[in-house]
């Protein structure tokens, strides 16, 4: 199978969750053997695959195979979650291929990904794929009024996680990052105002290609900005200079970029150059 939608919907979680229904011991406990090794990621029938540095590598593909070729342990069959499928290599993929082809006895193999067309079309045509989308932002708002967070923060949050739980979740478990995400928003504004030298954008795109951890993350938030900036223009709460269109390019040109940093071996200094004049 193939869950997959963009990043912090929950595709990990309903996947161990799968597992856990699948081998518990009780009634979806939670808490027996079976279930809290699966959460450790220690159950010898359940094999996670994340990726090594920027790509998953076909040696991890092989030990994989070589893993299923044994009878399960304990459960009736093997499972395995591949998380971030789509930065298989094309080694890796092609190796993924041939188990999916010919399964080694009884088996379940999920591939997680937020980019499902970089996965060769062999991947995807021997696959079912199952869409996570946006939840409500209604939704959100009940879980966090639930765990007693006030009003006022309890619809930032949700206009910030622009319906994905796992940011929500991210926002209520610390809301500092809220702030810490302010700051990067209000940096974005500075660098990429009309007043701003081209000198200054250049070097801001220069020091961010160099925090190689936090790239994503920081295109992250400057993509679910321009999504509430969207959201709040839509529903008229707003007024801006900037077109509905610009802001569609704006958020356009930022997925560009997440795609080549995370998926790619582009320049990352030269891929945030880009973005930066295009902002």
């Amino acid at each position: 199978m193939i869950f997959e939608g963009t990043s912090k919907l929950g595709k990990r979680k309903v996947a161990l969750d799968f597992v856990k229904n699948l081998f518990c011991q009780e009634d979806n406990c939670g808490n027996c053997w079976s279930c809290k090794n699966i959460d450790k990621e220690t159950h010898p029938d359940v094999s996670i695959i994340s990726p090594n540095g920027k790509e998953i590598k076909i040696l991890q593909i092989r030990e994989l195979i070589a893993n299923f070729s044994y009878k399960p342990y304990l459960a009736p069959f093997k499972i395995a979650i591949i998380d971030n499928a789509h930065l298989m290599n094309s080694e890796a993929q092609n190796s993924i291929l041939k188990l999916l082809e010919e399964p080694l006895g009884k088996s379940i193999i999920i591939l997680i990904t937020e980019h499902s067309q970089a996965l060769l079309p062999t991947v995807r045509s021997r696959t079912t794929k199952l869409s996570f989308f946006p939840v409500n932002e209604e939704e959100i708002k009940g879980f966090l009024k639930k765990e007693g967070f006030s009003c006022d923060l309890t619809d930032e949050i949700a206009l910030l996680s622009f319906g994905r739980p796992g940011v929500a979740v991210d926002f209520s478990k610390d809301p500092s990052v809220i702030n810490e995400r302010r700051k990067q928003v209000e940096t974005l504004l500075n660098v990429t105002s009309a007043k701003s030298p081209y000198r200054m954008r250049l070097k801001y795109a220069k020091d961010l290609s160099e925090d190689k951890e936090n790239i994503k993350e920081v295109l992250e938030i400057w993509l679910s900005y321009f999504r509430a900036i969207m959201v709040k223009k839509v529903r008229e709460e707003i007024k801006l200079n900037q077109s509905f269109s610009k802001i569609k390019e704006s958020i356009d040109s930022i997925e560009e970029s997440i795609y080549l940093i995370s998926r790619t071996n582009a320049d990352n200094r030269l891929v945030l150059e880009k973005l930066i004049m295009e902002l």
